[in-house]
């Protein structure tokens, strides 16, 4: 950060910079990984409101079986009561392209 406060002459936004930093290495470690700034996190949020259907949980994987990681809040799958680690009734995972 010193060395661009330094030696760059343009306008800068310091806080948009750093998180556009973090991004870039968190991005080396894992491409699906985002930081967003706080106004991004809005923006973002606002533009999928309403697009997304669903259980309302993360799942992942666990043993060859889909499983509940974190159901979120006011979603049906918290007003079901799903709970970590709650798995499908499915033998195998079907892994098919989004």
């Amino acid at each position: 950060m010193a060395f661009v406060e330094k030696n760059y002459r343009g306008p800068t936004e310091i806080d948009e910079l750093k998180y556009a930093m973090a991004n870039g290495m968190t991005m080396a470690l894992d491409p699906h990984t985002n930081v967003f700034s706080p106004k991004q996190y809005k923006e973002f949020f606002v533009h999928i409101e309403g697009e997304i259907h669903g259980i309302g949980a993360y799942i992942g994987e666990r043993d060859g079986k889909l499983t509940i990681i974190a159901p979120l809040p006011d979603t049906p799958a918290a007003r079901r009561a799903l709970r970590p680690a709650t798995r499908s009734s499915g033998s195998t995972t079907n892994r098919r392209s989004a």
